[in-house]
């Protein structure tokens, strides 16, 4: 609905506008039931502040509007803040869906029999119509999925559904991958109106095993996922490079990913990627770290998370108590309180070249300091690359991770702009 309507009316400049009702004036005895507004408002050029939006307009009195929907997108209410009645109000059920509800069949189950939807296939409705198909009288579904690249490989799982006296906390996701069990029973609402479960923490080199999601509500499975045909991170990445090749960055991010992978499964022995994945070519640049005696080794682990360990040798600088700080921020021992080994974990694959400052010194901020070292992860991928201790499958993997981060990096830096 659009207007450039600058007018005045009444000798007014207001002017009112609504999906069913622009304005119900007092005594009223207008009766609304089991209606649905999905449109949107649009102000023309001339339309001035005085305009009073709603999707049900602005009530003075009505007689009853009663099982009453309307898309809240974008701000809109469900009546303008003029109005006497309110969804609450006496006679007044006025509720506020979202596309995802409506997309669902939600609504259209609950707006009763005259309306309906076709909820699967090439004819799939997104918001119910009259006379259209019945809906049944509870549904779940898992819609879509989103995979994150550039930090820890994650993938998110999209859910729409209804039951009767629903109640979110009844929904739990269990994903089976690698032969691994992982439950995810509290999932978050998006602001689309989605139920999202993620499937945290994936391995690199498991890219290509087969992902099974398995929805439940209560004890019940509702819906499932990768059952009937195989999903995999690999597919995921493929099926985005025939949807984005005209975007060379996003491009040369999946095919680093996909070469990430690869290597990781060489590197690890196993087997899962189909395709025979090749990434860019860049070197990885040189580098030196200064050594210090206070850290006797540091390593990066390269996993479902990527992460730095460094050990202390207390003998070195002859202390039992310090304190270890990476970046200003003190760390603590890992695994186990007397441990030597100190960790800093999930780091995303665009600050591989960031640069990590170790230190060793006394429990007193402005005593002595016993040792120092600060490196990047990619000053650690150019020691492996480089080391004659080094596999070559090691190696490989090394260069892949450089790559993976460049990568990632350009990319996240093009989308920021």
């Amino acid at each position: 609905i659009k207007t450039n309507y600058a007018g005045d009316y009444n000798n007014t400049p207001t002017i009112y506008m609504g999906g069913f009702l622009s304005f119900s004036n007092t005594n009223a005895k207008t009766t609304l039931e089991n209606c649905l507004f999905a449109g949107r408002f649009e102000r023309g050029e001339n339309l001035t502040d005085e305009a009073r939006l709603g999707a049900f307009g602005t009530l003075r009195s009505v007689n009853a509007i009663k099982n009453c929907y309307y898309l809240g997108d974008d701000g809109l209410a469900a009546v303008h803040s003029d109005s006497n009645l309110k969804p609450g109000s006496d006679n007044v059920e006025i509720t506020s869906v979202t596309g995802a509800q409506l997309l669902s069949g939600e609504v259209a189950y609950k707006l009763g029999e005259a309306f309906g939807q076709t909820l699967t296939g090439e004819m799939r409705q997104s918001y119910p119509v009259l006379g259209g198909k019945s809906v049944p009288s509870s549904r779940f579904e898992i819609y879509g999925q989103q995979l994150n690249i550039g930090g820890d490989l994650s993938m998110k799982y999209y859910v729409m559904g209804y039951a009767p006296d629903f109640n979110f906390e009844g929904l739990a996701m269990e994903f089976r991958l690698g032969g691994v069990k992982t439950v995810v029973s509290s999932g978050s609402l998006n602001a689309d109106g989605f139920y999202v479960f993620t499937l945290e923490g994936i391995s690199p080199q498991c890219m290509g095993d087969n992902i099974y999601a398995r929805l439940s509500y209560g004890e019940i499975e509702v819906a499932t996922h990768g059952y009937d045909k195989k999903y995999s991170v690999e597919i995921n990445l493929c099926n985005l490079l025939d949807k984005y090749q005209d975007n060379a960055a996003l491009v040369t991010l999946i095919k680093d990913t996909l070469a990430y992978g690869k290597a990781a499964e060489a590197y690890k022995g196993y087997a899962s990627i189909e395709g025979d994945h090749t990434g860019s070519g860049r070197d990885i640049p040189a580098s030196e770290v200064e050594a210090t005696d206070a850290i006797a080794e540091y390593a990066v682990r390269f996993s479902a998370l990527i992460s730095i360990i460094i050990e202390v040798d207390p003998s070195s600088f002859g202390k039992e108590i310090y304190v270890v700080e990476c970046n200003g921020a003190e760390l603590r021992n890992f695994p186990s309180p007397n441990s030597p080994l100190y960790r800093i974990t999930n780091i995303a694959a665009t600050d591989f070249d960031k640069e990590w400052e170790f230190v060793v010194r006394s429990t007193n901020p402005m005593g002595d300091v016993y040792g120092r070292l600060t490196f990047s992860i990619n000053d650690y991928l150019y020691a492996i690359s480089q080391s004659t201790d080094a596999s070559d499958t090691a190696k490989a993997l090394a260069k892949a991770l450089y790559n993976y981060g460049v990568s990632a990096k350009e990319y996240a830096a093009l989308q920021s702009n």
